[in-house]
């Protein structure tokens, strides 16, 4: 999620929650929704997310890019999917826009504009897509506040990425992979390109990984 939510396990350590502003998410929210074809999502916890505007599950999965007839991805994400009041009394790490039709370049301005520096902002897909984060998260960031209290070394980390925020990670880690069908941006910091994500490209390079040892 961008660094915002970083939870732990053996042998990483800590849960890293780091939340925006008191009503940033809302007001970002909202503003988007007065755009057709713009949805937010906001992110709370590692854990739970709601949709700006109001989505069916259905439209949840198929968004995602999943199989709808799937019931278990289906009830994996109804598990997460949360009411919007109820994430943003929770405390929102992260706000994620999606725009259909047209790039959302004006509403970035716009959000630049009112927030400044107290957000962290992060375009992608030609400003198809805007992640927003407190300022200083990053992927990367996060991995190493998970690593270190254990003494794991940055060489010792493998991470995957395909999109623009990706590249400070993969270019910090011990080895960073692309995915096949990631930005050329990202391809051009890492050390090896796996097959896509519709490929299974991780799952492949993680057995190779592992029958290496």
């Amino acid at each position: 999620m961008n660094g915002a939510s970083a939870i732990g396990r053996e042998p990483l350590a800590g849960e890293h929650l780091f939340r925006l502003p008191d009503g940033a998410a809302k007001g970002i929210a909202e503003r988007a929704q007065m755009i057709d074809g713009v949805k937010s999502f906001i992110e709370s916890d590692g854990h739970k997310f709601a949709c700006v505007p109001t989505a069916s599950l259905k439209e949840l999965v198929a968004i995602s890019g999943l199989d709808v007839n799937d019931p278990d991805t289906v009830a994996a994400i109804g598990r997460d999917f949360a009411d919007v009041s109820e994430v943003y009394a929770m405390g929102p790490t992260k706000v994620v826009i999606s725009a259909r039709e047209s790039p959302l370049t004006p509403l970035i301005k716009e959000i630049r504009d009112d927030y400044g520096d107290a957000l962290a902002y992060f375009p992608s897909d030609g400003d198809m897509f805007l992640n927003v984060v407190r300022p200083g998260v990053s992927k990367w960031s996060s991995i190493a506040r998970l690593t270190e209290p254990s003494g794991i070394p940055t060489s010792a980390v493998v991470a995957f990425g395909d999109d623009d925020p990706d590249r400070n990670m993969l270019e910090g880690a011990g080895i960073g992979i692309a995915m096949s069908n990631a930005t050329d941006y990202v391809k051009e910091v890492t050390d090896l390109i796996a097959p896509s994500n519709d490929e299974d490209g991780v799952a492949i390079v993680i057995e190779q990984i592992l029958a290496s040892r």
